[in-house]
């Protein structure tokens, strides 16, 4: 057996190593002389009511490492996973191991260790139980009747008009491995739910985000820089060496994509630093700029810096991913009265602004040419589907066939869908809704709401994340540990300050009633 391991993977498996040393450092051990006293008080408070649970100093310790250990692993994986999607962690006899699995495991690990010891949230794990048991139904429901007109893969090769083979759909490995993805998510985010159980720790997750986002933006605008200067020969000779080669499309010049395989996954990972940028504006707007003037205007820099990359990033997804964020910061952020006249009046002069580029000479001088060209492909493959040709010989034409295909898987079993990780369609809402139907599409989203506790103030947002959804194909991100982070940011922002307020006020007081806890008893 062979195993080959990249750059990147021991800089990823150095940064793990650490996170329990740093874990145990935050974690203040007790002395000797704590120890010895904390085993008795624990034990006279046993004698007095046995039905009490008892803690000795050193279990206390162990439980609040293993919580810290968490607090640590969770952000890292949601870093890992945000970063970058080049390349993989390791090669096993030619399979590859990406990095986000690697971190994932870690939390994932860690969970079963906290679940084992009851620190979860009970509502969001009976959630997630009856998501993973409507997938459980679904395979039976692929292995007893499975689809037998079989699902189309290849939609590139479909469009052009090579004899594409359809694919049986059959319980495989990818539909197990997948439903094990779904597996870590419940384990990992019911014990979430209970860590990061108050505002003040919700609040480190997004801002260790926020700060992950900054940096992502300042290497965007080095990527354009060196690109600009020395062309791609640097970029993608250095990324083959560190992060290990696979197919991506680094050799365009004129195309910006980040640390991801290709300019329509930058597209939809950069996207949600956008989504959290706004988030952070709304939040200091409810608490009357709490921040800080300098805040607000860095905040508001960062947000259309990633505006401004993600046009630039020449992706057709990234463009739609713009008018979206501006349509929500419209909506969110300038206008909270008159939303109808706002929203809908900026959506006419986007519109209006676009049809008069597009016949003026500016379109080629502010070399607007590729979107206009991807833009009317989009509209004539759209105007062939309606048409009810299937197959455009464009890029658009094959993501359009895809989300037409799946939509028809999904119509044909619509409860349960077809197979799970069998739609591979460029619509991840389509995709899901295919692959397991609307039970398992509405329990998905139920188990994220559940997390952060979506309210009706929040709702319309997380439907535009969901909307958004609609730019990378396949399953893979609707599993995401980044969009219930975002769902949880949202409602955490977009209630105001009210709620900060009341809980801030129950910390004074549980803080109030722990300062007359003899200090024996507060140590065990």
């Amino acid at each position: 057996m062979s195993i080959q391991l990249t750059p990147f993977a021991w800089v990823l498996c150095a940064i793990i190593c650490a996170l329990p040393v740093a874990a145990f450092v935050k974690t203040k051990y007790p002395a000797l002389f704590v120890r010895a006293r904390g085993r008795v008080s624990a034990r006279q408070k046993c004698e007095e009511s046995p039905s009490t649970p008892c803690e000795s100093a050193e279990e206390s310790f162990f439980a609040r490492f293993i919580e810290q250990w968490f607090k640590l692993a969770f952000i890292f994986e949601l870093f890992t996973f945000m970063f970058t999607n080049l390349g993989y962690f390791a090669k096993v006899n030619e399979r590859l191991v990406g990095y986000d699995f690697v971190a994932s495991m870690v939390v994932f690990c860690l969970s079963l260790i906290l679940l084992c010891r009851k620190k979860y949230d009970k509502r969001v794990l009976i959630m997630g139980g009856a998501l993973l048991f409507s997938i459980f139904l679904g395979v039976l429901s692929c292995a007893a009747r499975p689809y037998k007109p079989g699902v189309i893969v290849d939609f590139d090769g479909y469009v052009l008009g090579f004899d594409v083979k359809p694919v049986k759909v059959k319980p495989s490995f990818a539909m197990f491995k997948t439903a094990f993805v779904v597996v870590r998510i419940v384990a990992i985010f019911s014990v979430a739910a209970k860590i990061f159980g108050t505002r003040a720790e919700k609040t480190k997750i997004s801002d260790a985000l926020l700060w992950l986002g900054r940096v992502m933006a300042v290497y965007g605008f080095f990527e354009i820089a060196v690109k600009k200067s020395f062309g791609v020969n640097l970029t993608e000779r250095y990324y083959n060496v560190f992060f290990g080669e696979t197919p991506h499309t680094f050799a365009l010049v004129d195309r910006y994509q980040g640390l991801y395989k290709e300019p329509s996954h930058y597209a939809t990972y950069f996207s949600f630093f956008g989504f959290l940028a706004l988030l952070k504006l709304v939040g200091d707007k409810n608490k009357r700029y709490s921040s800080g003037v300098c805040a607000v205007i860095a905040d508001n820099l960062f947000f259309f810096a990633v505006v401004f990359l993600l046009a630039y990033s020449t992706s057709f997804g990234a463009y739609l991913y713009v008018v979206l964020l501006l349509f929500m910061y419209f909506w969110f952020y300038i206008s909270p009265k008159g939303k109808f006249f706002w929203t809908w009046g900026f959506l006419l002069l986007t519109a209006a602004a676009f049809l008069v580029v597009g016949f003026t000479p500016l379109k080629t001088k502010w070399n607007l040419d590729r979107l206009y060209e991807r833009a009317s492909s989009f509209c004539y493959s759209l105007f062939c589907l309606l048409k009810g040709d299937d197959a455009t010989f464009t890029s658009e034409g094959a993501r359009l066939t895809s989300a037409f295909f799946a939509l028809k898987y999904f119509a044909a079993r619509p409860i349960l869908g077809i197979g799970l990780s069998y739609v591979e369609s460029n619509t991840t809402t389509l995709s899901l809704l295919g692959s397991v139907g609307l039970a398992g599409s509405a329990l998905l989203v139920c188990f994220y709401a559940a997390f952060a506790r979506t309210s009706k103030k929040s709702a319309f947002f997380c439907v535009c994340v969901y909307f958004s959804m609609t730019t990378l194909g396949w399953l893979g991100f609707a599993f995401a540990t980044i969009i219930p982070v975002t769902f949880m940011y949202a409602e955490q922002m977009l209630s105001g300050g009210v709620t900060g307020e009341k809980e801030t006020k129950e910390a004074k007081e549980t803080e109030t009633a722990g300062a007359h806890i003899p200090k024996e008893k507060e140590t065990i």
